[in-house]
């Protein structure tokens, strides 16, 4: 079910089936990624950059190795909520930077993320422990 405040910038749109959820995501201006926890591996985030998606996301350590500040996304102080929304009104004013930042987040996907990039890291890992000397 869906509902919609014409006044309002956000949709609720509740839960999707897959090719829906992406779908949402390439006509997103921004994916808020509000967790405070550690996530070493953010999937909804590797998903935003594949759409080309933009990621707002917690000033947390653990996605200094994802969201890259004014580049692939943006970073807001973790727990404020007046920053958080700071941020996300500074960048819908802001179509030009919103536009750059579509293009990096993709770029981030194709350069870091892909089957063939994480296959390629994987074998390299195999290789050098195959390779190395026992103690």
């Amino acid at each position: 079910r869906q509902r919609t405040d014409r006044n309002a910038q956000f949709e609720f749109v509740g839960q999707l089936t897959r090719p829906d959820l992406l779908a949402a995501m390439q006509r997103a201006r921004l994916l808020i990624f509000p967790s405070r926890y550690p996530d070493p591996g953010p999937l909804t985030i590797l998903e935003a950059f594949a759409c080309g998606t933009p990621v707002v996301a917690c000033d947390m350590q653990s996605m200094d190795a994802y969201v890259t500040e004014g580049e692939n996304g943006f970073r807001f102080r973790a727990g404020d909520a007046d920053d958080l929304a700071k941020k996300i009104q500074e960048l819908v004013a802001r179509p030009d930077v919103l536009q750059r930042s579509r293009r990096a987040a993709r770029a981030s996907y194709e350069n870091d993320y892909t089957a063939a990039h994480n296959y390629d890291q994987l074998m390299t890992i195999y290789s050098n422990a195959l390779n190395r000397k026992p103690i």
